[in-house]
Parts: structure tokens; sequence; C-alpha cells
């Protein structure tokens, strides 16, 4: 009984794991523009590019112990 349970589970879990997205597919759907097809505001295009910036430091190791609100604050002031 134990042995059948497990396997239920294992089924039901794989299923769910098929029919969802990946997470990347689901992060580059977010970072796309709006589903709608409306335009992004100037500050949403600001803050975009300022993240885009962000993640090229981190990924080079040049934040130097700035934070992503510290950068994202000076950023938006640019």
């Amino acid at each position: 009984m134990p042995e059948r349970v497990l396997a239920t589970l294992a089924v039901v879990m794989l299923g769910a794991a098929l029919a969802a997205p990946p997470a990347a597919a689901q992060h580059m759907e977010a970072a796309s523009p709006e589903p709608s097809g409306r335009a992004l505001t100037p500050q949403q295009q600001k803050l975009r590019t300022c993240g885009a910036e962000w993640q090229a430091m981190k990924q080079d190791g040049k934040t130097q112990g700035v934070t992503w609100a510290q950068y994202r604050r000076d950023c938006l002031k640019r």
C-alpha cells in the first residue's frame, strides 16, 4: 500500500512539473514588454535599464558593497 501511495505521488508531481513552465521562462515573460502591448512609461523603462546595469555589475563583481536599493536610488536620479 505505501508503495502505491508513493507511486501515485510521484506521478502527480511529475505531471505538475511538466505542466508548469520553467522558472526561466516565467522570468523572461516578466522582463518582456507588457503583454497588453502597452508601451512602458519612461520611469518603467529607466528602472528596467538600471536593473540590467545592476545585474551586469553583480555578474562582474563590481558592486563594491553597494546594495540594489542604493544603486537604484542613484540610478533613477540620473
